[in-house]
Parts: C-alpha cells; sequence; structure tokens
C-alpha cells in the first residue's frame, strides 16, 4: 500500500535531519508499538489530516447526492474500484433532513481526500453543504483510515458568506480516536473558507480540483501513552493553510505546533534529545507535484539548546530523498 508520510510526522523527520537514512518509512504506522517516540508518534499525527479528509469527503458526497451525474476528476487520488463508494440516502423526495451514507467497502481504496478508507461515513444533513445554516453531522461505522479505526463526531455548519463573499464552515470534532485502545483522542475547532471552486450556480463545482479552502483555527490530540506525545497545532489566521482538493499538502500558510510531551529521539549514543515546538511555513508546489516546507525549531539535550531551522520537499511518499537543508 503506497501512502504518504503525514504533515507532523514528516516536519519530525526532517527535524532529526534524516538520522538514518535506511529507516525513515514509507508507511505511518497505525497500531501502538512499543518504540522510540518519533516512530510512534507517526500513527497519531494522523488525526488533523484524517478529519480533514472526512471533510472532504463529505463534501464530495453531497455532490454525488445533490448532482448525481457529475462527471469523474481525474485525481491521482481519487481510484474508485468497480463496486465502491456507494451512495445511499432518505429521502429521496428532495426534502430535508437526509440520512447519506457512503459505503467505501471492505478493503481500502484511496479516495478524492488522497487517504485511503474502508467502512461507513454517515451524514445526517439539513440542507445542502452549499445553502447558508446548513448542518451536516458526520459519523462513522467501521470506518477506517489506512486499516486504522476512527470514531468520534464531526459537525460542519455552513455559517454562510463573510466580508469576501465567499461562503465558509465552522467544522467541530469531539472525544474522536484514530486507532485501537484510544491511545490518543483527537478535538478540533477550525474555520474553513471556500477561496475557490463555486460554480455560477451557487453549487460546487463538478471540477472538485477547483475547491480550494482557507483554513484557521485550533487541533488537539491528547496523548494516553507516555512514549507518544499529544500535540497541537495552532493555524495563523493572518496567515491560513491554503489547500485546494487533489493537493496532497497545503500551498501556503503558517502553523505552529507544539509537543506535549516533548518529541524526543536519540542518535547513537549521544543524550536524549528533544523538540517542544516548531514553526512551519508551506512555500508552494512545484511542476513535480512536491510541496515546499520551511521548518523552524530548537533541538535541546542536556542542558544544551540549539535552534534549528530547515527546509525540504514533501510529495505522496513523505520527505523526497536529498531535499532536507539546514538554514544557516
Amino acid at each position: 500500500m503506497k501512502t504518504k508520510i503525514i504533515l507532523l510526522a514528516s516536519i519530525a523527520l526532517a527535524l532529526v535531519a534524516c538520522k538514518d537514512k535506511g529507516n525513515t518509512p514509507d508507511e505511518p504506522i497505525v497500531e501502538p508499538d512499543p518504540q522510540p517516540t518519533e516512530v510512534n508518534a507517526g500513527a497519531y499525527f494522523l488525526s488533523p489530516v484524517a478529519f480533514n479528509g472526512t471533510f472532504i469527503e463529505t463534501s464530495i458526497a453531497m455532490m454525488e447526492m445533490t448532482e448525481p451525474e457529475i462527471p469523474e476528476t481525474p485525481l491521482p487520488a481519487r481510484i474508485r474500484t468497480e463496486n465502491y463508494p456507494t451512495y445511499q440516502w432518505t429521502p429521496q423526495d428532495r426534502t430535508w433532513p437526509v440520512d447519506l451514507t457512503v459505503n467505501y467497502g471492505p478493503q481500502d481504496i484511496a479516495c478524492t481526500d488522497g487517504l485511503e478508507h474502508s467502512g461507513v461515513l454517515k451524514i445526517k444533513a439539513t440542507a445542502p453543504f452549499e445553502t447558508p445554516n446548513a448542518v451536516l453531522n458526520v459519523s462513522f461505522e467501521n470506518f477506517k483510515v489506512y486499516g486504522s479505526v476512527m470514531t468520534g463526531a464531526q459537525t460542519v455548519t455552513n455559517k454562510g458568506t463573510n466580508a469576501a463573499g465567499n461562503l465558509f464552515y465552522e467544522v467541530v470534532v469531539q472525544n474522536a480516536t484514530l486507532g485501537g485502545n484510544s491511545q490518543l483522542t483527537y478535538s478540533e475547532s477550525t474555520t474553513r473558507e471556500l477561496i475557490a471552486g463555486l460554480a455560477d450556480n451557487g453549487m460546487l463545482s463538478p471540477d472538485v480540483t477547483t475547491h480550494t479552502y482557507s483554513i484557521t483555527g485550533l487541533m488537539h490530540g491528547e496523548s494516553n501513552v507516555d512514549s507518544v506525545p499529544g500535540f497541537n497545532v495552532s493555524i495563523e489566521d493572518a496567515d491560513p493553510m491554503i489547500i485546494s482538493v487533489g493537493d496532497q499538502y497545503p500551498t501556503s500558510g503558517k502553523v505552529y505546533i507544539s509537543f506535549n510531551p516533548a518529541l524526543t529521539y536519540m542518535i547513537e549514543g549521544t543524550v536524549p534529545l528533544s523538540i517542544d515546538e516548531v514553526y512551519v511555513t508551506f512555500t508552494g508546489k512545484n511542476e513535480q507535484n512536491q510541496y515546499g516546507v520551511f521548518a523552524q525549531t530548537t533541538i535541546s539535550g542536556g542542558a544544551l539548546a540549539q535552534d534549528l531551522a530547515l527546509t525540504f520537499l514533501v510529495d505522496e511518499n513523505g520527505i523526497v530523498d536529498g531535499s532536507v537543508e539546514v538554514v544557516e
């Protein structure tokens, strides 16, 4: 299964300066394993990406329901099997609210959000996705991301148009988990502004690659395992994350990430080194579909501390080999 290293895990791996070129994983570990923190962390940092994915999958499902004849958009991530996903809803008499069920089948398939899913996504919608004041309650039934079960609830509320005339959405996640034994719980309170992708008829464009969102707000993961850090992600209002459907990573924006406890690692016989926080700037996408990242942090070890700034590229497999550079 070809997957991408999740953003936070990519940054963590880059910040240890690719200390073991032969041990950079191609796939995130999604089940708990008593290994060093930087390996364990990769599984749990999936949560923000997974719930951003369910937001995207919900918007696509609503399009399938309201405009079932939309053409297939050629996306690397959007690879449908012969039978899945399927979309069913009741009632079908164009009245609301509607209960919509998306079945991804028993085996992982690559989806529009760029992640691999199986199981069932359930959506209770009071109105179409584009309708002001519409509320979409999203829940899960044996729903998996890369084979790891998601639980919890996501509420998407259409808040109408903002001063720029764009639709924007309030997204709330409460008491969510990813993986077994509730080793990390996740919550979120973010705002997503649709800055591109609305067709002239007021509905989402059939070309999903035009759907571009500006994201601000807070994401929080709380760890129940000493060896795995919790995290907070804060997205700057003045420089939000900009990401389009079909893109693997944001193309611009600034993010502050803090770890609790610190993200720790060892380098062959040295004292433990740790990272408490990282400042991340996304610097765009090149013609090879690689995304630029600029990361700043302080690495602490014993009584010493050293500032570190790195640039690197990420793609669907994580950090691009040879792209990590230290900024003097």
